[in-house]
């Protein structure tokens, strides 16, 4: 990849931070946001955008996904037209064990933001 490229690469993704950043300001339900993008393809093309939340329960239970099921539609079709690139939304499982954006050898992906300001338990 030539440098041209990669600067083109490099405002793109930064770009993208932005987008997540002014999204999850302006959507209280969403405690946390990732956003990564796999690098299994040549970085220069435009691969899809996968975005992880973590929601806010409703106020009478731990549960999320009265908020998910009426939401994740919208939000994805609304962060696909900011993005620009297909975007795949999901909800971020605790149960798993398995945080968007770790480190994982397994798997090829840059993450492109991480944010939690709302989320009082993140350890910075």
């Amino acid at each position: 990849m030539n440098s041209a490229n990669t600067v083109e690469v490099r405002n793109d993704r930064s770009r993208l931070g932005r987008i997540a950043a002014e999204w999850y300001s302006s959507n209280p339900e969403v405690r946390r946001l990732w956003v990564y993008e796999t690098s299994e393809t040549d970085p220069a093309d435009a691969s899809d955008i996968y975005i992880i939340v973590a929601l806010t329960p409703v106020c009478d239970s731990d549960d999320v996904s009265p908020v998910w099921l009426a939401r994740c539609h919208d939000w994805e079709t609304e962060l696909q037209g900011l993005v620009g690139r297909p975007v795949h939304l999901d909800w971020f499982n605790a149960d798993t064990g398995i945080e968007p954006c770790a480190d994982d050898t397994g798997h090829s992906r840059v993450c492109l933001a991480s944010i939690a300001w709302r989320d009082c338990c993140t350890v910075p």
